[in-house]
């Protein structure tokens, strides 16, 4: 199931309509594999989670 929602994601990614309204937005589209974007998610959230951790950011 996650495999052919990530084909179908892909496939709409690629569209050129698709690639140019997500740069007017201001995101940079990227397709690849779900683990990809699992890692990615991974690092971002170590990365970030030790500076809001350094900087004492609390929930309000």
């Amino acid at each position: 199931m996650l495999d052919r929602l990530n084909a179908a994601v892909q496939e709409v990614w690629a569209q050129p309509e698709v690639q140019k309204r997500l740069r007017d937005l201001g995101a940079e589209p990227a397709a690849g594999p779900a683990a990809d974007l699992a890692s990615f998610v991974a690092g971002e959230t170590e990365k970030w989670g030790g500076v809001i951790r350094a900087a004492k950011v609390q929930p309000q």
